[in-house]
C-alpha cells in the first residue's frame, strides 16, 4: 500500500513533529469526516489505524482527495 509523503522515517508517536507519511487525528466520537494533508485518490491508497487496530478500506472507511469519511465514528 501507498503511504503519504516521500519521508521514509517509522512512525514514532512520542516524536513531537510528526513524519511526512503519518497523520494523527482525535475522534470525538461523532465526527466521521476528516481531512488529510495529501490527496489520495482511493481507499485503498492509505493505512489507518484506530486504535492500533487497522482498519479495512471501503468497509471501515472511504478516502478521495482530500477526505477521509469512516462509516462510524472514531
Amino acid at each position: 500500500m501507498a503511504y503519504l509523503g516521500n519521508n521514509n522515517l517509522p512512525f514514532d508517536p512520542l516524536r513531537s513533529t510528526p513524519p511526512l507519511d503519518a497523520e494523527r487525528f482525535s475522534g470525538t466520537g461523532s465526527a466521521t469526516v476528516f481531512t488529510l494533508s495529501k490527496a489520495v485518490n482511493s481507499s485503498v491508497d492509505v493505512d489507518v489505524f484506530v486504535e492500533n487496530v487497522r482498519q479495512e478500506p471501503t468497509t471501515a472507511y472511504t478516502a478521495i482527495g482530500t477526505t477521509l469519511t469512516f462509516t462510524g465514528a472514531p
